[in-house]
């Protein structure tokens, strides 16, 4: 294998690793394919096999010179490619190399695999638990909902306890379920049960409407009030009213449901008991809501959803960085790769960020790689970004 590098490279017996260095560099500047004519895309192929020969033998004899601390042939007498491999068979430590990192890889391997098996069974310790957080909580606020229902059944106002004290700090606050709360009006079982003529129908289709109107007004007053699962379960129950009531009018029905879906849209945000915060599918605690959750376009989104947008303006200005990285130089191609962001500092007016980005580029001479952090600034009463400092990691 190292005579047809040699071979490849044109290098006779005994070159050293600077004559290898410089008929690669000559052997490159010949066969590179933009030297070539388009007119010929025969020779153009051709010279693209034999410039993947150059490089694949050039990095084959740079990896034995890095290893060995000398080129395969060192001697001129000509020695053959067989005594060469004999010789490096017998040398002392030849096998022991391979041996300690094949050790080395099987180790990494088996933390990597017991820290992955902590982490999921500390998760699935946490799930079941707010399981059964859950099912204790449903049970002690059974009563309390059927309170609510049938105050609401009678058009009476619904008192509300004083609410909790703040936990201690030691103590984690644990999320309620949302709870859909289920009316069935009492007026509306009697009047169902009379014969339907037409005033019957009207009387039915009013009693109906002043029922789904308290539930409106009741959500209303709880979503002002902040309690947040009282106002969701209430919308909830009026919109089963309409849904499943079959003599409200078409128009009636219309415009309650829109009025129900209005109240009942918070931003993809769901709000639970003791300030948790249901969102995308995950219950977030009011701690991690008040540090990792900021303004974008009106709206409360979590830090790490801002990478999207973040990317759309960042990476252009880091690949402009990355073409005055090197000057006076072509690049065939170039990748620029969002990888992480941080939240630094948020506010009213603005939230800073730190952005972490991989590149890569393939120029004349090889190809490079990196990293670059990115110092970003958001705005978003104006719904601006500001892109500050570039620097290396």
């Amino acid at each position: 294998m190292m005579q047809r590098c040699y071979a490849a490279l044109d290098l006779p017996m005994g070159a050293t690793f600077d004559d290898a260095k410089k008929a690669y560099r000559d052997l490159v500047s010949v066969w590179h394919p933009d030297r070539i004519s388009t007119k010929n895309p025969r020779l153009q192929r051709k010279a693209e096999e034999r410039l993947k020969e150059i490089n694949s033998a050039y990095q084959l004899l740079s990896s034995y010179y890095r290893s060995s601390g000398k080129m395969p042939f060192p001697s001129p007498s000509g020695e053959s490619a067989a005594f060469a491999e004999t010789a490096e068979q017998h040398s002392p430590g030849a096998g022991i190399r391979p041996k300690r990192r094949f050790a080395g890889i099987l180790l990494i391997f088996a933390v990597v695999l017991a820290g992955t098996g902590f982490y999921y069974y500390h998760k699935l310790q946490q799930i079941d638990l707010g399981h059964r957080v859950a099912r204790e909580m449903l049970e002690l606020s059974e009563a309390h909902v059927r309170e609510v229902i049938t105050n609401l059944a009678v058009g009476k106002s619904v008192e509300t306890t004083a609410p909790e004290e703040a936990p201690a700090v030691s103590e984690r606050p644990r999320p309620l379920p949302v709870i859909k709360m289920e009316v069935l009006e009492p007026e509306e079982r009697e009047i169902d049960s009379t014969p339907s003529d037409g005033n019957g129908d009207g009387a039915r289709i009013q009693d109906h409407l002043v029922a789904i109107d308290k539930l409106i007004d009741q959500a209303e007053s709880f979503l002002v009030a902040g309690q947040y699962s009282e106002s969701l379960a209430a919308y909830e129950s009026a919109l089963v009213l309409v849904t499943e009531s079959s003599i409200l009018p078409d128009a009636e029905r219309r415009s309650r449901k829109a009025l129900i879906e209005s109240g009942m849209a918070c931003d993809e945000i769901t709000y639970g008991a003791r300030g948790y915060v249901y969102y995308r599918h995950r219950w977030v605690s009011p701690e991690v809501y008040r540090k990792e959750f900021v303004t974008y376009r009106g709206q409360k989104r979590h830090f790490k959803d801002m990478i999207e947008p973040l990317s759309q303006v960042v990476d252009a200005e880091v690949a402009a960085t990355l073409v005055r990285r090197y000057p006076g130089q072509t690049l065939h191609k170039k990748m620029v790769t969002c990888l992480d962001v941080e939240l630094i500092e948020k506010s009213s007016s603005s939230s800073r960020f730190r952005a972490l980005y991989g590149w890569e580029v393939w120029t004349f001479n090889g190809r490079d790689r990196g990293q670059l952090v990115v110092a970003v600034t958001y705005f978003p009463e104006s719904n601006q970004w500001r892109i500050g400092k570039i620097t290396d990691p």
